[in-house]
């Protein structure tokens, strides 16, 4: 690989640990002013958790030639990343749909 992707790598690792941080400490500022908050946020982690757990389930775990290039050698791997790449789609989906039923539902108010 060369340097410059080396680099963005790094850099996008840290910057998702950094945003990672962020969320938590904010995430505890609020539920010490809310704590009702807490219910909603642990509902939203055991859907996302069950949501996840459906697309490992669903995912075949098929290993291709073209996943060796990217260093998927195992089956465990190509499970794993096939299952973040549907719930990545599964996401876009719902928020799509979420967003326009939010946007159709203004009209009839």
């Amino acid at each position: 690989m060369d340097t410059f992707a080396q680099t963005a790598i790094v850099t996008t690792y840290i910057l998702v640990l950094l945003c990672a941080v962020a969320a938590v400490i904010g995430f505890a500022i609020s539920a010490l002013q809310n704590t009702k908050m807490l219910l909603y946020t642990v509902l939203g982690l055991v859907a996302f958790v069950a949501v996840f757990s459906g697309m490992y389930v669903a995912s075949s775990g098929d290993l291709l030639p073209a996943y060796a290039k990217g260093g998927v050698t195992e089956p465990g791997t190509s499970k794993f990343v096939e299952a973040i790449v549907l719930l990545f789609y599964t996401m876009v989906i719902l928020g799509i749909v979420c967003a326009a039923y939010h946007e159709i539902s203004k009209i009839f108010k």
